[in-house]
């Protein structure tokens, strides 16, 4: 039953040595009340760490995909703009092919 609580215990010390102090101060009911209420502690306090954990994983995940999505919006833009498909911004290579050819043409006649 106690089984998880001991083995968080080692390194601090002997599962026994706790109950044994515990049981000198208090009675074996309110002993095995205190380590299912420790049990549960170490359980949660588990559960809180992995959520936390996951949690800031997600969030970098997340913020990684929104900077490239950033990215990606931003080098298309400066395509947009650069490659200006709009009739407004396309250069008019016909009015200037045509004077070319009036300003030839009114330089022969001369």
């Amino acid at each position: 039953m106690f089984v998880p609580l001991r083995k968080s215990l080692v390194d601090i010390c002997s599962f026994d040595d706790l109950m044994q102090r515990m049981m000198s101060y208090l009675s074996l009911d309110t002993c095995k009340e205190i380590f299912k209420t420790m049990t549960e502690v170490t359980k949660n306090a588990a559960i809180v760490i992995q959520s936390h954990f996951r949690k800031l994983r997600d969030r970098r995940n997340y913020l990684r995909m929104i900077n490239a999505v950033h990215f990606l919006q931003t080098v298309v833009r400066a395509w947009l703009i650069a490659n200006s498909c709009g009739p407004s911004h396309e250069p008019d290579y016909k009015s200037s092919k045509e004077e070319a050819s009036v300003e030839e043409g009114a330089g022969a006649v001369n």
